[in-house]
């Protein structure tokens, strides 16, 4: 499977109901985990790199078009 797949398929999986709770925030998604929601690119960037260094994950804001 192409890198980041399975996060791509969860962030849509989940979209339309993360758009209602967490609209304008900012998902980290490693695998099919979603990590947390955070308030800017910046800080889940960071807490992607403590948690798995060097290591493919997802950062993308909540809204229509990541």
């Amino acid at each position: 499977m192409p890198m980041l797949d399975v996060e791509r398929r969860i962030f849509d999986e989940h979209l339309e109901e993360w758009l209602r709770s967490h609209a304008g925030q900012v998902v980290l998604i490693k695998d099919s985990d979603v990590v947390g929601f955070f308030d800017d690119e910046t800080a889940a960037l960071g807490e992607g790199a403590r948690r798995f260094g060097l290591t493919s994950f997802l950062v993308c804001r909540v809204a229509l078009l990541c």
